[in-house]
């Protein structure tokens, strides 16, 4: 088929061919797709992608027309792969659309077999446990950035942390335990190796590199930033 200007008419028809949501079914849609991209990163999933597809009654069960995947890297965050998936997704759309419109497209039905929920995150989702895996802390805490934010206990006050990143060799020390400041941000103690966060953000204080927090309130290796009242993650 030969190409030809998508014109708004033709993404009306296409909106109401493909999903024919109202303006708050809409707003729901926007919703789940934020929470999976959450999910996949807290699960240490690898790959996600966009899809085109059409909307039936059931939650995401519709036929798919169109699949890009791509790839999580391991400093992504919601945000950051909320802006990648965004940026792919409109492309994917405009190529779509004059199958969707003529009606050639060919739609795949999904296996609900294979399906997964991504409930919707709560505050708690964001209060790290240091006593599990340094790569599933991580992704925790990456996929909870920027809500509702990744925190640690210190001193009995909720720290924010950003930018983690699991460091080479064992921590020998107890979950939570802070080892001291590394070039790639202050280093705890996991399960079984080192994290370093790049950024901390004391309460009523900015966001800032660790280094810039640490000079002027120092955390000393052996502080604890382990909060015990957070519920274990499965």
């Amino acid at each position: 088929m030969a190409d030809r200007t998508v014109t708004r008419a033709d993404l009306c028809e296409a909106v109401y061919q493909m999903v024919g949501l109202s303006r708050t079914e809409s707003a729901d849609l926007v919703e789940s797709v934020l929470n999976e991209i959450s999910g996949c990163i807290i699960r240490g999933e690898s790959v996600t992608g966009v899809a085109v597809m059409r909307m039936e009654a059931g939650l995401d069960t519709g036929p798919v027309a169109a699949v890009l995947p791509v790839t999580i890297a391991d400093d992504d965050t919601t945000a950051t792969l909320a802006l990648k998936l965004a940026a792919l997704g409109a492309p994917l759309l405009v190529h779509t659309l004059p199958a969707i419109l003529d009606g050639t497209v060919s739609l795949t039905r999904q296996d609900d077999a294979a399906a997964t929920l991504a409930p919707p995150l709560v505050k708690d989702d964001g209060r790290l446990r240091f006593d599990a895996p340094a790569r599933a802390v991580s992704a925790r805490a990456r996929g909870c950035d920027p809500w509702p934010g990744a925190t640690a206990l210190l001193d009995g006050e909720v720290v924010r942390v950003f930018g983690p990143r699991v460091l080479d060799g064992a921590a020998d020390a107890p979950a939570g335990t802070v080892l001291g400041l590394r070039p790639e941000g202050l280093a705890v103690a996991c399960a079984d190796a080192p994290l370093a966060f790049a950024e901390l953000q004391l309460p009523g204080r900015r966001r800032l590199p660790a280094a810039a927090v640490l000079a002027g309130r120092p955390i000393p290796p052996g502080t604890s930033l382990q909060d015990a009242a957070a519920r274990p993650r499965t």
